[in-house]
């Protein structure tokens, strides 16, 4: 039988070691954490700038795209972008890609207006009074804030608006978003400018990057 003594000498030499081991282990484990939550910032950061190159892309290929489309048609606006990709005016269609739902707002020339915008979401098939969409460009419904500036003042992505009024892809003009149907519409941001409608540029659709998705 062993001496209590001897077992009341070890036990303090004991539990110092036990309490060094687990002090090793959180802090092994901190410094884990610590870089795991780096990597994925990195990776954030990363995948997020590569959507906002996506969305550049997709958005200039539209405008591209209506731009034949009123090449062909001179003095008219497609009324649809299932139109424009039907008619191949348009590769395909492009999925708007910061947000889950891909959907883009389509940019309307306000009613009886060639300076003012509208913008509507990708659902509505007929402007207010039952005429056809005059559709000048799209733009992202994320209100997220972006990693880059597009254009200077805009912020977010459901600003970076990509139409035919400039040949770069970057638009001015007044913006108005329109209340539910049956109210008015509501201006809420105003840029200086006096684009023309008629101010398009020419080519062919540019190759889409290769590990472009297809909606």
């Amino acid at each position: 039988m062993k001496d209590p003594s001897a077992l009341s000498t070890q036990h303090p030499a004991h539990s110092r070691q036990s309490g060094f081991t687990l002090l090793t282990l959180l802090v092994a484990m901190s410094v884990m954490i610590i870089l795991m939550t780096a990597a994925f910032e990195l990776w954030s950061s990363v995948m997020r700038r590569e959507r906002e190159e996506e969305l550049i892309f997709r958005g200039e290929q539209i405008v591209q795209s209506i731009r034949l489309y009123r090449k062909k048609f001179p003095g008219a606006f497609p009324p649809s972008l299932k139109m424009l990709h039907e008619q191949k005016f348009l590769r395909r269609l492009y999925a708007e890609p910061m947000t889950e739902k891909g959907q883009w707002n389509l940019v309307l020339l306000a009613p009886g207006a060639e300076k003012s915008f509208v913008l509507v979401p990708d659902t509505e098939h007929k402007a207010s009074g039952g005429q056809p969409l005059r559709i000048v460009g799209v733009a992202s419904q994320s209100k997220e804030k972006s990693a880059r500036i597009y254009k200077e003042g805009a912020d977010t992505y459901d600003k970076w608006l990509f139409t035919v009024m400039d040949g770069e892809g970057r638009d001015q003009g007044k913006i108005r978003h329109p209340r539910p149907r049956g109210g008015g519409a509501e201006e809420e941001e105003e840029d200086e400018g006096e684009p023309s409608p008629d101010d398009e540029g020419e080519g062919e659709i540019d190759e889409e990057p290769p590990d472009d998705e297809e909606e």
